[in-house]
Formats: C-alpha cells, sequence, structure tokens
C-alpha cells in the first residue's frame, strides 16, 4: 500500500510539469484566428525562430477554427532557426559544412485534447492545452525560407471564393501560407485558390 501511495505521489508531481512542458494555454476556448492570435504561436515558438510555413486544417469562411464542431480542426506552423553549434569549424576548402538547424512546430489545436501520432514502429500520444510546441533538430542541405508573418485576413479571401463560387458559407478549407495562400475545398470534387502575400487573387 505505501508503495502505490509513494508511486501515485510521483505520478502527481510530475504529471502537471510534464503537461505543461511545451504547451501553453489559448484565451479562447473554442475557436482560433491563425493571423490576428499569431503572436501567441510566435512566443511558443521560442527566441530567434523565424516562420517557414503554416498549414490550417478545417478554417470555416469566418477565417476560425472552431473546436466545437464534429472534426478536429488544427493550425500548424512550422519555424526554423540555425543552431548555435552548426557544423565543424576549421574545415579544408571543398569540403561542404554541414548545417544544424532546430526546428519548431507549433500546432493549435483543441484544448485538452489528444492527438495520436504514428512514424514507422513508433506511437505518440499527443496532448495539448491549446498550444502545443514540438520540438527536434536535424542536419540537412536544404535551404529554409524565411517568410513574413501572415497579416492578410482569411475570411476576405474565403469572401472572395464564395462571392464567385456559390460555396455555401458552413464550407471548410485546407489553407497553406508559404509566402503565398493557397485555398483547397474537398467536395465532390477538389478545388484550389491561390492568393499573393497581400490577400489578392493570382
Amino acid at each position: 500500500m505505501l508503495v502505490i501511495l509513494f508511486f501515485a505521489g510521483m505520478i502527481s508531481n510530475i504529471l502537471p510539469s510534464y503537461l505543461s512542458f511545451n504547451n501553453f494555454d489559448l484565451v479562447d476556448k473554442d475557436s482560433f484566428d491563425p493571423v490576428k492570435q499569431y503572436e501567441l504561436v510566435r512566443k511558443a515558438a521560442g527566441e530567434g525562430y523565424r516562420l517557414e510555413a503554416m498549414k490550417l486544417t478545417y478554417v470555416k469562411s469566418d477565417g476560425l477554427l472552431h473546436f466545437n464542431e464534429g472534426y478536429a480542426p488544427e493550425a500548424s506552423y512550422r519555424f526554423f532557426k540555425i543552431a548555435e553549434s552548426s557544423g565543424k569549424k576549421n574545415l579544408p576548402v571543398g569540403i561542404k559544412k554541414e548545417i544544424r538547424y532546430r526546428i519548431a512546430e507549433v500546432i493549435v489545436r483543441k484544448p485538452l485534447s489528444f492527438k495520436v501520432l504514428t512514424s514507422g514502429k513508433s506511437t505518440r500520444v499527443l496532448f495539448s492545452r491549446g498550444i502545443k510546441v514540438m520540438r527536434h533538430g536535424i542536419t540537412t542541405d536544404a535551404v529554409f525560407n524565411e517568410i513574413e508573418a501572415p497579416s492578410s485576413s482569411i475570411k476576405t479571401m474565403w469572401d472572395e471564393i464564395r462571392r464567385n463560387t456559390g460555396i455555401p458559407e458552413n464550407a471548410v478549407a485546407d489553407v497553406i501560407y508559404d509566402g503565398d495562400y493557397s485555398f483547397k475545398i474537398n467536395g465532390e470534387e477538389t478545388t484550389s485558390y491561390n492568393f499573393d502575400s497581400a490577400g489578392s487573387a493570382k
């Protein structure tokens, strides 16, 4: 009995810190504006990180993610920065220096929700208080391109799509921002719409 109480005490002490590690609360538990609330995401990523891409899943025509609908909307932001000790120094000419990047992926989803992540044979359970940061480092020859913080209204772009197509107000879209905006709306046929960084149709 004492052993059980001992381990229960350990869990009660460790669990709160585990749940708070790289985990942050949302101001609004019901919805999220991926553009207006970008500053929350940037701060969660950490100092020195630069935005590479933003991906939105199931964003409604009002420009928001609504967490209490019967699906799982999500916003994912990918940040990067060059690691402080990146590559070997004093290499001779002709040998390419490896660059080690630190990656921070900030995921915004329904507060107090779980998501199962599977990669190969490994499975992880992701718990989120609203804003969850996943960090890892990679060595790569790839070039990461920094983009400006998103500033164009998702709703305004949605309004133009609906005005020109008659798509219903309750529709949802997947949106990728990588310097420009790409909307994809799934239905009987998948349709795509593109806008520049200022939110003008291309």
